[in-house]
């Protein structure tokens, strides 16, 4: 039998093949048991690691401030600790916390779709908006 109609047969991820190597169980043992070939099991599983891999890496890839950015509000921040922002300084250091805020907003949104999948939520259109206009009245 070939691989692609292996793949088709047991699906992406069989759970009866990630349940026995849960278990312990080698990809040899496994496919001894299923008469299947090693390197189709061994790539099966391959496959199933990395797709938890890749949806572990979502979890890490949350939206930041460019380091210019970064620097740049790091210098506003001191400067206005010590009192000493100009007229423009303040709105430019308004203008990045603005941003700062709109960022932390949507990365927790984008944690709770990740981590909560099950947690009823509006469409992603409404949710920009109200960011955006949660980030204009601040």
């Amino acid at each position: 039998m070939g691989t692609e109609l292996l793949d088709k047969e047991l699906g992406s991820f069989p759970m009866w093949l990630v349940d026995k190597w849960a278990k312990g169980k080698s990809p040899e043992q496994i496919a001894r048991e299923m008469g299947k070939p090693v390197r189709v099991i061994a790539r099966l599983l391959k496959k199933w690691q990395q797709a938890i891999v890749d949806e572990e890496a979502y979890l890490f890839r949350l939206k930041r401030l460019s380091r210019p950015k970064q620097e740049r509000l790091a210098v506003l921040m001191e400067k206005n600790n010590e009192g000493a922002l100009s007229r423009k300084e303040k709105g430019e250091l308004r203008h990045l916390a603005d941003e700062v805020d709109r960022l932390v907003l949507e990365n927790s949104i984008a944690l709770v779709n990740a981590l909560r999948p099950e947690v009823p939520r509006p469409a992603s259109a409404p949710m920009k908006k109200r960011s955006r206009q949660m980030a204009k009245s601040a």
